[in-house]
């Protein structure tokens, strides 16, 4: 899979060790980006089906982002290193029979909660499925995690709870407000010592502003947060509204600043030895 073939969508039924009391159904898609002989980088991108859109009308929030396409000319173009690229949607409820329960999702649960129980369920049950597959990078600065909207927050989340894992975060119209607590994060960014990680964020002055909060105001004091901490970050800030279209545009060029400079890949990841706490420093 170089990005311009059809993506393969895998069934997991698991989830438990992001606590949910239900059953619960994920489907994930596995890209390999790039010929290599070495253990792959890793670009995880939550809410797969958005970010693997071709199409308007697949997308449903704006334009298309082709990730796949992007990704692949990327890597070819030598600004991306040879990487796995996992795909995966939110949870899905399963009915006493063990079918998946189409429109009742556990997304806001899973990706707007500030535990580290996402992060833990994608080591544990995700991405050892990945290693059985093809070798991983064992570096952090080799390993991405992103993603759009509750799915942006997930992903600053997982990076925040395992910088020792994952050191590079893309997020776009991110929802750090207060859904589940999000609006905390500026805080807690500016009362810790900062976390070894790199951080593109994306918003617009017509984002989101409801019951939860600004997505403009939020995104902007992520950033601000980010900056008096001194973290390698990078926050583009324009006009657009909670749709796809900044990010589409973007897209290519996040990711060239994302993975810039990326380090030789050297020892794979063993899932074998990996922990499930959270991190302290």
């Amino acid at each position: 899979m170089t990005g311009t073939e059809k993506l393969q969508w895998r069934t997991h039924a698991g989830g438990g060790h992001y606590g949910t009391l239900s059953p619960v159904e994920f489907t994930w898609a596995l890209q390999l980006a790039g010929d290599t002989d070495q253990p792959r980088a890793l670009q995880v991108l939550t809410d797969g089906r958005a970010f693997t859109a071709m199409t308007a009308e697949q997308s449903r929030l704006g334009a298309a982002l082709r990730t796949p396409t992007v990704i692949a000319d990327l890597v070819a173009q030598g600004d991306m290193p040879p990487c796995a690229v996992v795909y995966i949607n939110p949870a899905h409820l399963v009915d006493s029979d063990g079918r998946a329960v189409y429109g009742h999702e556990e997304r806001s649960y899973e990706y707007d909660s500030l535990s580290d129980q996402y992060v833990s369920f994608l080591l544990a049950e995700i991405l050892p499925q990945v290693a059985a597959e093809v070798p991983l990078a064992g570096d952090p600065d080799l390993w991405a995690i992103g993603g759009l909207s509750s799915g942006a927050i997930a992903s600053f989340t997982a990076a925040w709870h395992r910088p020792d894992r994952f050191g590079k975060v893309l997020s776009f119209i991110g929802s750090y407000v207060n859904i589940h607590g999000g609006h905390a994060y500026p805080s807690m960014i500016r009362k810790s010592s900062a976390r070894p990680l790199r951080v593109y964020l994306q918003s617009g002055s017509g984002d989101l502003n409801n019951e939860h909060g600004s997505w403009p105001l939020a995104n902007q004091q992520m950033a601000a947060a980010l900056e008096f901490r001194g973290y390698d970050h990078h926050f583009e800030f324009g006009t657009g509204g909670h749709r796809t279209d900044d990010p589409s545009r973007l897209l290519p060029d996040a990711l060239r600043w994302l993975w810039r400079g990326w380090p030789d890949s050297t020892s794979p990841w063993n899932p074998g030895d990996e922990r499930t706490s959270a991190y302290v420093r």
